[in-house]
C-alpha cells in the first residue's frame, strides 16, 4: 500500500462575493440639477450624506458606491439631508462623475477606473469631479493615477475639487463597469485594453524572459501581506525566477510582465488586476491565506481569460504583529515546505500541467 503524502497547499475551492459578468451595460446617465455632497474626510465608508442626489433629493443609483454581495451601499443615503434648492449653482457647465478618487492601487482600478468608458471628447468642455478624502491634488500627483488618467484622456487640468454640496447644471453619470464582489461588464475589458494600449503601444506582445515572482516585501501598506514571504522570494530567487516589486516599476513595466513573461507567481494582491490592461495575459499562480478567493480576481480572470491558479497553505496560517499599514498580516505555518511546494507547482504550471484535477 502507497504512502500518502500530506500536501502543504491546495487549490482554492470557492470565492468569496458575486462573479456576474455582463456582455452589454453598463448604463450611462445625463442628469440636470444634481446635488452634489462631498464626503467628509476621515468618515470614509461611514459618511452616510455623501453622494449625488437628483434634484428631488433622491440618491441617484449610477453614481453610488456599491459592493457585495448585495448588492450593499458603500455610504450614502437613499434620501439627502439636504434641499437641493439651498445650493448654489457650480462655476462649470458640464460635469463628467469618475467616483470614490482612491489613492489604493487596486481599489482606483476596480471603483475609480470602471467609470472611464465614457468617452470624454463627447463632453470636450467637461470637468471631472470625484469624491475626495483628501486635497485633488494630492490625488492627482499619484504616479498610476497621473499615468492612467493621462491615458484615458482625463489631464489633471480637466479634475476639479468640489469642496461644498453644490447642484451641477449639466451632469453625465457613468455608471461602474465593474463594482467589487458584485459584477462586471465586457466595457471593463474594452476599457483596460484601449488605456493599456495608450500606456504600452501598440505592438505585437510576445513572450520573452523569465518568468516573474511578485513580492511585498518593500510594499508599505496594503490589504494582506505574509509577514515571512521573504523565504519564498530567496528560493525563487534561487531558482532562477525574476523577483519583482511591481511598486518599483512604471505602470507600463507592468503590464509588460503580464504580456511578455512565460509565468508570473506570486501573493494574492491588487498588482494581479493588472492584467486588466495586457492584451496576452500569461499563466499566473497565485498563493491566498484561506481556501477562499475573493470573487474581484475571478472576475477579471474571466474577463482576460487568464490561466490562474490559486492555492493555498492546507495548514492554515497564523496572525502577523499588528499593523496599521495592512487590513491584515499572516504567518506561514511552514514557510519552507510552502515555498518548496509553490515552486513545484509553478515549474508544472511552466510545463504546461494541470496542476489539480
Amino acid at each position: 500500500m502507497g504512502v500518502v503524502v500530506a500536501m502543504a497547499l491546495a487549490k482554492c475551492d470557492s470565492f468569496w462575493g458575486e462573479a456576474n459578468i455582463f456582455s452589454e451595460g453598463p448604463a450611462l446617465r445625463d442628469v440636470e440639477g444634481a446635488l452634489f455632497v462631498p464626503r467628509v474626510q476621515m468618515l470614509f465608508d461611514d459618511d452616510l450624506n455623501y453622494g449625488i442626489y437628483d434634484a428631488n433629493g433622491y440618491r441617484i443609483v449610477e453614481a453610488a458606491y456599491r459592493r457585495g454581495p448585495g448588492p450593499t451601499y458603500v455610504g450614502s443615503s437613499e434620501r439627502s439631508i439636504y434641499n437641493p434648492a439651498d445650493f448654489p449653482w457650480a462655476p462649470d457647465e458640464n460635469y463628467i462623475y469618475g467616483g470614490i478618487a482612491y489613492f489604493h492601487y487596486g481599489h482606483f482600478l476596480l471603483a475609480t477606473f470602471s467609470r472611464y468608458w465614457v468617452d470624454p471628447a463627447d463632453t470636450p468642455d467637461a470637468k471631472w469631479i470625484y469624491h475626495f478624502d483628501a486635497p485633488s491634488t494630492h490625488w492627482t500627483g499619484v504616479p498610476f493615477v497621473q499615468q492612467i488618467n493621462e491615458a484615458a484622456g482625463i489631464p489633471s487640468s480637466d479634475v476639479v475639487w468640489l469642496q461644498e454640496p453644490v447642484r451641477l447644471p449639466r451632469l453625465r453619470i457613468p455608471a461602474p463597469a465593474f463594482e467589487e464582489t458584485l459584477q462586471a461588464f465586457a466595457k471593463y475589458r474594452t476599457l483596460g485594453l484601449r488605456v493599456g494600449g495608450n500606456l504600452v503601444g501598440q505592438e505585437t506582445a510576445s513572450q520573452s524572459g523569465r518568468p516573474v515572482y511578485i513580492t511585498k516585501q518593500l510594499l508599505g501598506n496594503g490589504v494582506r501581506k505574509f509577514v515571512n514571504e521573504e523565504i519564498i522570494a530567496d528560493l525563487f530567487d534561487q531558482a532562477g525566477f525574476e523577483i519583482v516589486c511591481p511598486e518599483a516599476l512604471s505602470l507600463k513595466q507592468q503590464i509588460e510582465l503580464f504580456e511578455q513573461r512565460p509565468l508570473i507567481v506570486g501573493m494574492l494582491g491588487s498588482a494581479l488586476h493588472t492584467s486588466i490592461f495586457a492584451r496576452r495575459v500569461c499563466p499566473i499562480l497565485a498563493l491566498n491565506n484561506s481556501s477562499d478567493v475573493q470573487s474581484n480576481f475571478t472576475l477579471i480572470d474571466g474577463l482576460v481569460n487568464a490561466d490562474t491558479t490559486y492555492v493555498y497553505p492546507t495548514d492554515g496560517v497564523l496572525g502577523g504583529d499588528d499593523s496599521s499599514t495592512f487590513l491584515a498580516k499572516f504567518l506561514l505555518r511552514d514557510t519552507r515546505e510552502t515555498a518548496a511546494e509553490l515552486l513545484d507547482l509553478a515549474r508544472r504550471k511552466l510545463d504546461g500541467e494541470i496542476l489539480f484535477a
